[in-house]
């Protein structure tokens, strides 16, 4: 299964028109949601995360106030102190993990999450969009 993002970006572009064209079919033969929501779900299974994480690696992942809360805890520092250590500003996101440009997320080890038990919702709620 190809995992490296910049060559499913490239196969994705390549593929574009072919792409279009299968969305239009979708959208006009009343293809089933539920249908396509399962094969999705099938792939998905499919997939280990910990392989290549490239999601944690390159994505911005903003926090709610309760994702704050709930990492100071699980950390057992003050709420300021994650934020300011931990967190950042971004325009288009707001209050989003700090991340390494080369790393990615600040609590990303390897290819493993380093807070896991409290990661932040988006994290969580990711693979079920």
């Amino acid at each position: 299964m190809l995992t490296d993002l910049i060559q499913i970006q490239r196969l994705g572009e390549k593929k574009r028109p072919e792409n279009e064209k299968f969305r239009k079919h979708l959208k006009t033969h009343n293809f089933a949601v539920r249908r396509f929501k399962q094969l999705a779900a099938e792939v998905e299974a499919s997939i280990d995360c910990t392989l290549c994480a490239n999601c944690c690696k390159v994505a911005n992942t903003p926090i709610t106030p309760r994702d704050c809360e709930r990492l100071a805890k699980h950390l057992g520092m003050p709420l300021d102190g994650l934020r300011k250590q931990y967190t950042t500003r971004d325009e288009e996101d707001g209050l989003i993990l700090k991340r390494d440009p080369e790393q990615g997320c600040v609590f990303l080890a390897g290819n493993l999450c380093s807070v896991y038990e409290a990661r932040p919702s988006n994290c969580e709620l990711f693979r079920t969009r």
